[in-house]
């Protein structure tokens, strides 16, 4: 098991095609997620920034489903609502083919021919009291999400494993839940715990993020948005990909395993071992390690 806070080299072969590919980008681009999550569309989004910053003079336009956040984002970036039947042609499709140690971000970058150097995620402010997203909002901040998306099984951490990090974390510290719905059958005792999931609008689910101290969940779009926001997180990779995000702020969970990194969308065979090996006290040691460097940095800045 490991911490990685940085991608791994590239061989210099790949990077000397991805820049040489580059220079043959179209001056204007028309660009779409093939998946549609949010995390996918983040990352896109991250993608794209680097992009235009390549080719300042081309036209760049996102076709998102989530148009209404993105245009409020600082960025030079066209975004428009995503409609499958009246894309441009010749419009670019971005996703991800899997089975790679790259980061999908990665991918995602070499199918337009890039290697950036850093991913920044532009995302509008919003106030920690958008509705639906209101708790506590004094002291350390924890928020987690324990679920991901239902494309694998093989990014979910144990729900005992859940609900002992819960349980474990520092009592005067508010722990917020995010997520579709509550992964949780019985609340975990925790005297701060809090659940908006199922009850957040996108704005609200940015804004519960943007004002966390630290985030912890799997790959997902969570951890996108603690990237773009700047906000220390703590993310349980396990063995579904390799943890090599280009996030700085990231502590990347992993466990090296002879079948890592798998992409397995249907039920492992080995009952995800890769993230059972990771223990809620693994867990809590790299959170108390961000809020740690949190208040290091905060001391450091008075």
């Amino acid at each position: 098991m490991v911490f990685v806070r940085c991608m791994r080299a590239m061989p210099r072969t790949v990077l000397a095609c991805m820049r040489l590919h580059a220079r043959f980008l179209p001056r204007n681009l028309n660009a779409y997620s093939v998946a549609g999550g949010l995390g996918d569309e983040l990352m896109i989004w991250g993608v794209l920034q680097a992009y235009a910053a390549r080719r300042p003079s081309a036209r760049v336009t996102f076709h998102s489903r989530f148009a209404e956040v993105l245009r409020q984002a600082p960025s030079s970036i066209h975004v428009t609502p995503y409609d499958a039947g009246s894309l441009p042609k010749g419009s670019t499709g971005l996703g991800y083919v899997g089975r790679t140690q790259q980061s999908i971000n990665e991918q995602m970058a070499s199918r337009l021919g890039l290697v950036p150097e850093k991913y920044s995620i532009p995302l509008p402010s919003y106030p920690i009291g958008t509705p639906g997203g209101q708790y506590p909002s004094a002291g350390t901040i924890i928020v987690i999400q324990p679920v991901a998306s239902a494309w694998t099984p093989n990014k979910q951490w144990p729900l005992a494993y859940w609900t002992k990090l819960v349980e474990s974390l520092p009592p005067d510290a508010t722990v917020v839940e995010l997520g579709q719905s509550s992964f949780f059958p019985t609340p975990p005792r925790h005297p701060r715990y809090v659940s908006l999931a199922g009850s957040t609008s996108v704005p609200a689910y940015l804004a519960a993020i943007s004002h966390a101290t630290v985030f912890v969940g799997p790959p997902s779009s969570g951890m996108h948005v603690a990237h773009a926001y700047g906000i220390p997180s703590v993310i349980i990779v396990g063995g579904y990909e390799a943890p090599v995000y280009p996030y700085p702020r990231a502590i990347q969970l992993h466990t090296e395993m002879p079948c890592s990194p798998c992409w397995l969308c249907t039920a492992c065979p080995y009952d995800r071992a890769c993230l059972r090996k990771i223990t809620p006290e693994v867990v809590l040691d790299a959170v108390q390690t961000q809020l740690e460097a949190v208040r290091s940095n905060t001391l450091a800045h008075r």
